[in-house]
């Protein structure tokens, strides 16, 4: 009996040490949370921290989540933007790097630098973002997009150093066998995020060109209302050569321009577009040294091939458009019948003659005027959507078909890409 009491005893030393260590525990617990508060969470840096760990191990699902945390936390931290391109590199998914800095360079353009250092992961992201540009073939975009933030990173333009980014060359510049790159014309339209001030404040000649930071530009509208395009390369395609000569006609419709400005009869030797092509057209697109390159043409009459009308001819220019004969049935390599679709006189306008009211169907392709009159010298003929001649004509003061000029280069002014 007194060694059963003894055991109760011990028994009972033993549960109540264990109740005041668990009050003391309690004690201790209650006391730490009074001192320190809630658990530490995860700050943008210890997200990215663990993004990088992932990275190394490619688990790059964890990476990304990772990275996307870290933005929550602070979404202008732009190595997390670097981090989530990474993922997508790793992933062979390009569209994905070309959103994601897309997405960082108007987070770049918000940032207030007036009073803040600017990092050089700003210069990287401009120029992640102009490689995949280049590797697309859009120089107009890279020279807008490095400007849109030539005044947060001083010589972002100029210090670009893609071996592939091809500048601007005076002399035309052989671009494969049946491509030249000559003269320069509004093509690609400046956006709203990429509109600086030293874009807008720039001092425009009389033909609406200025030149900023070794880019021109161009502006068109008034009353303060302008629209700004930065003026590109104009690609031409090689129709015809000798030893002598070359004779090109633009690839795309490069502007929306009527055939006469006044309803009337009307040829081409008479036409305002001519008079525009060899004044308006002629000065922009081409400086004084590449003027020396070109060569005049002697233009023929034209016939009309449905209506047998015969208009114009025996006047020289330096730009001209093709007549219906010189775009069919072999001429200048358009194999195709005049009545048929023809790949070959499919045509597609750029952004700013688009922007200036050239129809497009579904498909992208427009039309465009041809150096021969309609049915009468009211209406002048093009060439439809689907490369097809439209004999009947059209209004000659019609604003929505598309100009493909037509020059003559001296061969040997050529230099090869």
């Amino acid at each position: 009996m007194e060694e059963e009491v003894k055991t109760n005893k011990k028994k009972i030393i033993i549960i109540m040490a264990a109740v005041i260590a668990v009050a003391v525990a309690a004690v201790i617990i209650m006391i730490v949370v009074s001192i320190t508060g809630k658990p530490k969470e995860l700050t943008a840096d210890d997200h990215m921290k663990n993004a990088s760990a992932f990275m190394e191990d490619k688990e790059y699902g964890k990476a990304m989540s990772a990275y996307n945390m870290a933005l929550e936390e602070n979404p202008e931290l732009l190595d997390a933007y670097i981090g989530i391109s990474g993922v997508y590199e790793a992933e062979n998914n390009t569209q994905g790097v070309k959103e994601t800095l897309a997405k960082a360079i108007e987070v770049i353009n918000d940032i207030d630098w007036s009073d803040k250092e600017v990092p050089d992961t700003v210069k990287d992201i401009y120029y992640k973002y102009a490689d995949i540009l280049v590797a697309e073939g859009d120089s107009a975009a890279v020279q807008s997009i490095l400007m849109s933030g030539a005044d947060i990173v001083k010589g972002l333009l100029d210090n670009y150093s893609n071996p592939d980014y091809k500048v601007h060359n005076d002399a035309p510049v052989r671009s494969g066998e049946k491509t030249v790159l000559f003269g320069m014309y509004p093509d690609k339209r400046v956006e709203a995020d990429g509109l600086t001030k030293s874009i807008t404040d720039a001092e425009y000649d009389d033909n609406g060109i200025a030149e900023v930071k070794g880019i021109k530009y161009f502006r068109t509208g008034e009353d303060g209302k302008y629209s700004y395009y930065v003026m590109n390369d104009i690609t031409w395609r090689v129709v015809s050569e000798d030893k002598d000569k070359c004779v090109l006609m633009s690839e795309y419709a490069i502007d929306a321009v009527q055939f006469n400005d006044e309803y009337s009869d009307i040829d081409w030797n008479n036409s305002s577009l001519r008079n525009w092509l060899n004044k308006t057209f002629y000065d922009i697109a081409f400086n004084d040294e590449q003027k020396k390159n070109m060569l005049s043409m002697t233009t023929s009459s034209s016939r009309n091939p449905d209506y047998g009308l015969v208009s114009g001819g025996g006047v020289s220019d330096m730009v001209s458009i093709f007549s219906a004969e010189e775009c069919s049935e072999g001429a200048n390599g358009f194999a195709g019948d005049r009545k048929a679709a023809d790949k070959d006189r499919l045509c597609k306008p750029t952004e700013f003659a688009s922007d200036r009211g050239v129809y497009t169907d579904t498909d992208g392709y427009c039309k465009w005027w041809l150096r021969t009159c309609g049915v009468n010298m009211a209406l002048e003929m093009f060439t439809n959507t689907t490369g097809v001649f439209a004999c009947d004509g059209y209004y000659v003061i019609g604003t929505d078909i598309g100009v493909r000029p037509v020059i003559t280069i001296s061969e040997g002014s050529m230099v090869s890409e």
